[in-house]
């Protein structure tokens, strides 16, 4: 008898592990992946548009905090420095606060881009009013006029190593996750628009102003000192979202453009009202080749990335108007607004391009290529896009959920899924982890314990959200 039940149980076993190991070898994550869905935030209000996996297994989020949170909830013992901070945290990879840290002057600062460094440290940038200079974190920091560019370098605790404004005698802003990258020499390059005043002032001294907002570039060295700077425009408002080194040397400049025919765009042809602008340039900023893509409508372009094969594909999303037309001619509209996906070669020829949505708004903000050779896409879609459209089959949540899509090397969806709570929860950064996807972004204080965020807690009114998945975005645990 007791050999018999010996037996039974043997086989047991064996059953178990072999249902495990067939589930593995059939696509479900592996035993050491742990998903999690984690809301961060004081009391007040807190706003996340960049998160990324850190050497250490890891992740870094950064955005800015309203004053109000400071020393609150998941803010505990940091003090406020003015109006929005920057507001910086590390977490371990099951989602765990290490260390979190608010940066700032007494006006309003606010963070859009955090990068791991070479020597395991971060750099943030983000913008910051003229009443910051000189004040908290800026204590010895002139301002240079209205908003200024605001660059951090701190090391692996988040302690402070330098800073740096930037800037020329009116506004120069900074509006994207993806406006800094570290370039191959240990210094940085760094990418946002400029008004028309600031032309020739300041630290924009020698550049031509071209119309109304132009894009800002500057390379740095290591320390981040100034080592070229320019601007580019086309005659009316032109507005910088991304920037990336290239193979070459280079660096790939992304936005859109309000297009007039003018300055460096003399001899383009406009598609409609606002194109996607790229700009290629060479290690010393020369322009190389630059184009509009675009329809008769309005295109805005959020990212732009190197792809493996040498080429490079720009995200956003376009307004359909009254009819697709120019760039988008054979495409099929899905909403007012579809996420625009276009594929180019090395020199910014066509290779391939898609619309994806619902029958209602859809914004696009994020693209990666992923290990397998795809890409994951990412931004938000509201209540009425779910279930219609490319989302047949995903529920909506709420008003504007996160929505992700899948795709192969050509663009062609492999799965798409929409994550959210019962109000509003806003997408802006997306990074790839050797078992899965982090998903980055703010989620109103309606949201909390609803949907995909059941369990979690409310901080505030807008809290950092972060939803981490498996390679087939699946969602596990909540923290």
């Amino acid at each position: 008898m007791i050999k018999k039940y010996i037996l039974t149980f043997i086989f047991c076993v064996m059953l178990v592990v072999t249902v495990n190991l067939k589930a593995q070898m059939a696509g479900s994550p592996p035993m050491s992946f742990y998903a999690v869905t984690a809301r961060y935030g004081g009391t007040d209000q807190d706003y996340l548009y960049s998160v990324n996996n850190t050497s250490d297994g890891g992740f870094i989020m950064g955005g800015y905090s309203a004053s109000a949170s400071a020393g609150s909830a998941d803010q505990a013992g940091i003090t406020g420095k003015g109006g929005r901070d920057y507001w910086v945290v590390k977490a371990d990879n099951t989602g765990n606060i290490q260390w979190q840290k608010r940066y700032g002057g007494t006006g309003d600062d606010q963070l859009y881009g955090v990068v791991q460094t070479s020597d395991n440290g971060y750099v943030l940038l983000g913008r910051s009013e003229a009443a910051s200079a000189s004040t908290g974190d800026q204590a010895g920091i002139a301002g240079k006029g209205g908003i200024d560019y605001w660059l951090i370098k701190i090391d692996s605790s988040g302690n402070i190593q330098w800073q740096k404004r930037y800037g020329g005698s009116g506004d120069d802003i900074v509006n994207g996750a993806n406006s800094i990258v570290q370039t191959a020499d240990g210094g940085f390059f760094i990418g946002g628009y400029s008004v028309a005043a600031s032309a020739n002032t300041e630290d924009q001294t020698g550049s031509s102003n071209y119309g109304g907002y132009d894009y800002w570039v500057l390379k740095t060295d290591a320390s981040g000192i100034i080592q070229w700077q320019k601007r580019y425009g086309a005659g009316y408002d032109d507005f910088l979202y991304s920037v990336k080194q290239t193979q070459d040397g280079g660096y790939i400049i992304a936005g859109n453009s309000d297009f007039e025919g003018g300055g460096i765009q003399a001899g383009s042809s406009s598609r409609g009202s606002i194109d996607y602008w790229l700009i290629k340039v060479n290690n010393a900023g020369t322009i190389q080749w630059q184009r509009n893509y675009g329809s008769m409508a309005q295109d805005i372009l959020y990212d732009v990335i190197k792809t493996n094969d040498g080429g490079y594909i720009i995200a956003g999303h376009s307004n359909y108007g009254l009819f697709l037309s120019g760039d988008q001619s054979n495409l099929n509209a899905y909403g007012p607004y579809d996420y625009w996906i276009v594929k180019i070669s090395s020199t910014g020829d066509i290779q391939w391009q898609n619309r994806y949505g619902g029958s209602s708004y859809n914004y696009c903000y994020a693209i990666r290529q992923t290990s397998d050779g795809g890409f994951i896409i990412g931004g938000f879609s509201d209540a009425n896009s779910a279930s219609t459209g490319l989302q047949a089959g995903s529920p909506g949540y709420g008003g504007n959920d996160y929505w992700i899509l899948k795709t192969d090397s050509s663009g062609i969806i492999q799965w798409q899924k929409r994550y959210g709570g019962a109000s509003d929860d806003f997408l802006y950064s997306i990074s790839e982890t050797p078992d899965g996807y982090l998903f980055g972004g703010f989620s109103e204080e309606g949201s909390f314990n609803t949907g995909n965020q059941a369990g979690t807690n409310k901080q505030g009114g807008f809290d950092f959200w972060l939803v981490r998945t498996d390679k087939n975005g699946n969602v596990g645990i909540v923290r």
